[in-house]
Parts: structure tokens; C-alpha cells; sequence
């Protein structure tokens, strides 16, 4: 960026020797960098499990608001739309640009037959990194799906929408809206100081909490092109869960060492 601006206001170069000179910055990878100190500050909310409960539970809390409405309005219609919007997220890390366009029928494939499978898909052509995403939905979900598109919804926008996420007119909510959704109610009803976009890191950190080392896995569900990226955006998260392995094993080893204090040791659970 800077080559290019010294080029035209010091240089004073012709518009086609600044156009080779954007086509070869266009080809040079910008660095990559771990997470913010604001998403590391996101994930530090879960190290206390009770959060990453309640986040968990929120969607099913909101659904069961939401079926003992007698009289659904649009504020009904939003609650709604923040559980599905939430419990999608937490399962499925998909990106707002691509949440805020979800379709039955396009996108969510719902089947109810015994053993069927309801899956959630995008086309590359409609994700960031041009990579087919595909979910199997949890049976939670399928249930609040169905329940909105064939009864929740109808009662308020008068009709049963293709659209997952529709205003009360039926026009399509925008992602500003339904991001704003997302977090108020997850900060209003469960404390959590969360954006849309976090819980993909949430998602990476679950993962690698449970299986260290495996990007891979994180790359697969994030849709990232690059495992390169993957592994230095959360290289951060897997160092910790190895600091605790390391930790533990040293506990072992002293116990090994000295089997009278075996009893009084304390080793901590490697979680």
C-alpha cells in the first residue's frame, strides 16, 4: 500500500505502471495474525464452564418463552428468531452473511422420517472461501425449526416463510438486525458478551480443548482454505491445553518419584 501511494503522489508514475503495481500487491499474502486481545478476552468467559452452560442452554430457554406466548407479537417473532439464530451458531459456526440468507429448502433441509438426517448446506459459491459447507442439524434445532416455520411464525407474518429470517412484514432481515439480536440476548439473558462471529472462535476453542492439535478438525468446520491460518489464528488456545498437559505430567512424575506423597498430592485433571 505504501509502494503504491509513493508511486503516484512522489513519483507522479503513468496509470499503467500503477496498475502492474496493484496487480502484484494483489499477489502478496498480508500477514496473518492470532486472535485479538478482544476475542482472547471473549474466550476467557468460558474457562468458567457455568458460562459455557448457559450459553448452551439459552436457545431451549427462549424456545419454551416463546410456545407459552398465547398472544404472539413481533417481539415473540424476535425472541424466536434469537434462539434459532443462537442454537445454529453454537452447533454450526457458520458466518452472519451466511446466517441472515438461510432458506428451507435451499439451505436447511429438513427431514422428520425415523432415522432421517436434517442437514444445514451452503454452495461454495456463497461462502467466504468458495468451500461446499455441510452440517447435520441436532434434533433440538430440527424441532424449533419446524415449530417456526409451520406454526411461530405463520401466527405473526401471516404466512409460512421460505426464509429463515424474516422482519414482521415478511421482508428479509438484515445482518446488522439480526446481529444485534444475537447479542442482547445473549448478554441480557446469560451474561455473555458475545458478536456473531465469536463463536466460531468458540467453536475452535471447544474443539481443541477436547482434541489438541487438531486444526484440522477446526479448519473442516470453519471453513478456512488455509490449515495455515487455522493453525495461526488458534495456535494461542492449543498452547494453553498443552501448558496443562505439561503440568500434569510433571505431577505424575514427581508421584512416581516419591509414592509416600502420592496421597497428599494434588494432580489436576487435564480438561
Amino acid at each position: 500500500m505504501a509502494l503504491t501511494l509513493i508511486a503516484r503522489e512522489w513519483v507522479k508514475v503513468d496509470g499503467s505502471v500503477q496498475a502492474e503495481l496493484k496487480r502484484l500487491l494483489s499477489k502478496v499474502p498480508l500477514p496473518l495474525k492470532g486472535l485479538t486481545d478482544k476475542n482472547r478476552r471473549f474466550l476467557r468467559q468460558f474457562d468458567d464452564l457455568n458460562a459455557l452452560r448457559r450459553l448452551v442452554q439459552l436457545p431451549e430457554k427462549l424456545w419454551a418463552e416463546v410456545k407459552r406466548e398465547r398472544s404472539p407479537t413481533y417481539r415473540t417473532l424476535a425472541k424466536a428468531q434469537a434462539a434459532l439464530a443462537i442454537g445454529i451458531l453454537i452447533y454450526m459456526p457458520i458466518r452472519l452473511q451466511n446466517l441472515v440468507t438461510l432458506e428451507f429448502e435451499r439451505h436447511l433441509f429438513i427431514r422428520m422420517g425415523r432415522g432421517a438426517k436434517s442437514t444445514l448446506e451452503l454452495s461454495n459459491g456463497e461462502v467466504k472461501n468458495n468451500i461446499d459447507l455441510a452440517f447435520e442439524i441436532p434434533p433440538q434445532i430440527v424441532g424449533m425449526l419446524v415449530e417456526y416455520r409451520e406454526r411461530t411464525a405463520p401466527k405473526i407474518i401471516g404466512e409460512r416463510p421460505a426464509r429463515l429470517f424474516v422482519n414482521v412484514d415478511g421482508t428479509p432481515k438484515v445482518k446488522q438486525a439480526l446481529g444485534s439480536l444475537i447479542t442482547n440476548y445473549a448478554r441480557r439473558r446469560a451474561g455473555i458478551t458475545l458478536t456473531p462471529h465469536q463463536t466460531r472462535h468458540l467453536s475452535a476453542k471447544v474443539l481443541l480443548d477436547d482434541q489438541p492439535g487438531g486444526f484440522e478438525t477446526v479448519r473442516q468446520i470453519l471453513g478456512h482454505k488455509n490449515l495455515h491460518h487455522t493453525v495461526l489464528a488458534y495456535a494461542g488456545i492449543d498452547s494453553r491445553r498443552a501448558g496443562r498437559h505439561h503440568q500434569h505430567l510433571i505431577e505424575e512424575a514427581i508421584s512416581a518419584q516419591n509414592p509416600s506423597r502420592s496421597r497428599g498430592l494434588r494432580v489436576s485433571r487435564v480438561g
